[in-house]
């Protein structure tokens, strides 16, 4: 009998410790996970990787694609942290034998945005034991335009996605099983997930931390907590990777990781600030502004009307009386808002006030948090379909609809199947480039679409590229010894102002004899090349494509052969884009920088002729050539109305007869309309053409007046 007791002491003690998770939302939704609908689950993720599949980008993408892909392909480093992980996976995947190198590596990132998928339903259903709530949750969120966008291009968010839905199905795992060998297990996938993304924290430490204080009697003890560390340190393993990779010194590199204080700053992100997007950002605060938009970016991603199932089920946080299940809830609920207030806390590109496209690179940072909220979605639509006793004939179709309403919604937009604009650019910033060139390239779109094309499809190989932003850190001068020994660095980094440093005239005094240099745009602002005029007295920069020939100033120029020449290194923005761009956009930025190519070949002209005795035929050619700039673009910068005023300011100049006041009225038109564009309203330009404009309006004014007659 007593053994009996004890036995049934034992059991009760085994069930008060293992529960059955209840409804916190509503009776008999949370149940223990016991089947799934094989044929529902197997058929949307077959739809959703086919989805994937056909519009997958078939080379390149923009931002760090190129990067990332020339990385993997070549066995790099990627800018800090490094990303070991999806290096790693992306060489795997570089292996396969059909597709370009680009379509190959962006097929990890589908890959693993199903495999999100996969854990995102599973985990769903073991919470509400509905398969078509899962359903329904994870096709909206498969195919909302932030998760669909990074699914078909080589990048680490996905990869993140992967990691974070598997954690949080093992979460929900260990809370009806209480296995402590699940823990384990989501120790080593914490460490692992740490290699491809830092914002992985959020996720972990959070979980981790709750498990910690309600099983402390079991972690707590040393040798438990010994054994839990220590496979978590194991999942952090392939950072290793980046230690042998940079005793290899790779062309596609950042940073020298050869040693242990070069890999702390690598792993800790000092070079860009730790918790910093971007070197050269803002200060300005932006958390209010950031947490709006995410609100409203996040009505988009859930239809508008997904916000009708999230509600309900936060509501019912306040309301349930299932201590298990109102905890785990509320942690689900605060890892999202923890994220976005720390994040938009810290997050220094001026997406606020500054270009659009820093909108579009800080959204991707949101899909995260996503994953969070679209679980509600799903708890939600459980809800709704106990409440209204919908079966599942009635509910399956609704699913369905609604998911292809996604899908229609956004198919056009994210559809990349046949998006070849990056490779292109890469291509035609190289293309009129002299056999053996030297080219300083500067930002992601210039100089990872020309990695790519270089190493992964072997493109005028010939051209030596160094990035410029890279230039100021020290250690590029061990890469470019290895690679490019004939380029001269004539000091420790590019750094104007520090006495071992160097600047543009230096540079180019170094290598002018050697090599033909050629330059991308120079950064107006906000870099510390913008205030380098080092080189302007005895170099000039000549418009060349896309990018400036570096040509000495006691060099002769010879304007009609760079007119016969210089037209041949353009390439057309309506032929390259039939199509416009989408608004803030990687796509629009090339599409602009096409567009600028044109106007400053202008320009060169433009200023030829003022530099030459104000020479009407070239004043002329300048105007005309930016006139059919406007012409062909409806949203045509300020500058161009600004260059074709100026033109046209110096004709009426040196002009007499009644052909000047035609001059002067295209002048006046064109100012008036650049006044009214422009943004530059401190700069000494705008200034002195305003007041040019106000003097002659006022001219026109008093000859206009009738003579006053005295009483």
């Amino acid at each position: 009998m007593a053994r009996k007791r004890n036995k049934n002491k034992t059991q009760k003690t085994q069930n008060t410790s293992s529960p059955t998770l209840q409804s916190s939302i509503h009776p008999s939704i949370f149940q223990s996970f016991e089947s799934i609908d094989k044929w529902l689950f197997g058929g949307l993720l077959v739809f959703i990787f086919s989805i994937y599949f056909y519009t997958l980008w078939p080379t390149v993408a923009g931002g760090d694609a190129g990067e990332l892909t020339a990385a993997a392909y070549t066995w790099g480093i990627i800018h800090p942290p490094g990303y070991p992980l999806f290096i790693i996976i992306g060489k795997f995947f570089s292996y396969l034998p059909f597709g370009t190198v680009g379509w190959r590596i962006n097929l990890v990132s589908a890959a693993f945005s199903v495999g999100a998928s996969a854990f995102f339903y599973l985990a769903l259903y073991r919470m509400t034991k509905n398969s078509i709530a899962a359903f329904l949750a994870t096709g909206i969120l498969a195919f909302t335009p932030l998760v669909w966008r990074y699914s078909i291009l080589a990048e680490v968010f996905t990869i993140n996605n992967f990691f974070v839905c598997l954690l949080i199905y093992l979460f929900v795992k260990f809370q009806q099983e209480r296995q402590y060998k699940t823990v384990y297990l989501m120790g080593f996938i914490f460490g692992l997930g740490l290699c491809n993304h830092h914002t992985f924290i959020f996720v972990g430490i959070p979980m981790g931390l709750w498990i910690l204080i309600q099983h402390k009697n079991y972690f707590l003890q040393p040798v438990n907590f010994l054994k839990l560390f220590l496979i978590s340190v194991a999942g952090l393993t392939p950072y290793v990777y980046l230690h042998i990779s940079s005793l290899q010194t790779p062309l596609i590199a950042w940073g020298d990781i050869t040693t242990w204080d070069g890999f702390l700053k690598h792993f800790l992100r000092k070079e860009y600030g730790t918790f910093k997007l971007a070197t050269e950002g803002t200060d300005k605060n932006q958390l209010l502004y950031g947490l709006w938009f995410y609100i409203k970016s996040t009505s988009v991603q859930a239809m508008y009307l997904g916000w009708a199932l999230i509600l309900p089920a936060i509501r019912f946080l306040w309301v349930s009386r299932e201590k298990n299940d109102k905890a785990l809830l509320w942690l689900f609920l605060f890892i999202p808002c923890s994220y976005l207030l720390f994040f938009h806390s810290l997050a220094n590109l001026p997406f606020v006030e500054g270009a659009s496209l820093y909108k579009d690179i800080v959204s991707r940072f949101w899909i995260m948090p996503d994953l969070f909220v679209f679980f509600f979605l799903g708890l939600g639509a459980a809800w709704w379909m106990k409440k209204y006793s919908l079966s599942q004939k009635t509910a399956l179709p609704l699913a369905i609809t609604i998911i292809l309403i996604q899908v229609g919604w956004h198919f056009k937009k994210e559809n990349a199947r046949n998006n070849y604009s990056f490779a292109e650019f890469g291509r035609n910033l190289l293309k009129p480039l002299p056999k053996g060139a030297v080219f300083f390239t500067l930002g992601d779109i210039n100089t990872n679409a020309v990695r790519y094309v270089q190493q992964c499809e072997n493109y005028r190989t010939d051209v030596m590229v160094l990035d410029r932003s890279l230039m100021s850190y020290p250690w590029l001068k061990r890469i470019q010894l290895k690679h490019y020994p004939k380029i001269v660095l004539p000091g420790v980094a590019y750094s104007p102002t520090h006495p071992l440093g160097y600047n543009f005239k230096k540079l180019f005094d170094a290598n002018y004899s050697k090599h033909k240099i050629y330059m991308t745009f120079i950064k107006q602002k906000g870099a510390m090349e913008s205030g380098d005029k080092s080189h302007e007295n005895e170099y000039r920069l000549v418009p060349y494509g896309l990018s400036f020939k570096v040509e000495r100033k006691s060099k002769s120029f010879d304007v009609e052969e760079y007119i016969s020449n210089s037209k041949s290194y353009l390439i057309n923005p309506d032929t390259a884009f039939p199509d416009p761009p989408p608004p803030a956009s990687w796509e629009e930025v090339i599409y602009n920088n096409y567009w600028l190519a044109h106007h400053l070949r202008a320009v060169e002209i433009l200023r030829y002729g003022m530099g030459h005795n104000f020479n009407k035929k070239y004043l002329s050619f300048a105007s005309e050539l930016i006139e059919s700039l406007v012409q062909q673009r409806e949203d045509s910068p300020a500058d161009y109305y600004k260059n074709i005023g100026i033109a046209n300011h110096h004709l009426e100049r040196t002009t007499r007869g009644p052909q000047r006041l035609v001059y002067q009225k295209k002048m006046l038109k064109n100012w008036e309309v650049y006044l009214k564009r422009s943004k530059a309203f401190e700069s000494q330009t705008y200034q002195k053409i305003r007041t040019i404009v106000e003097a002659y309006n006022r001219s026109s004014w008093q000859n206009k007046k009738p003579a006053s007659t005295s009483n």
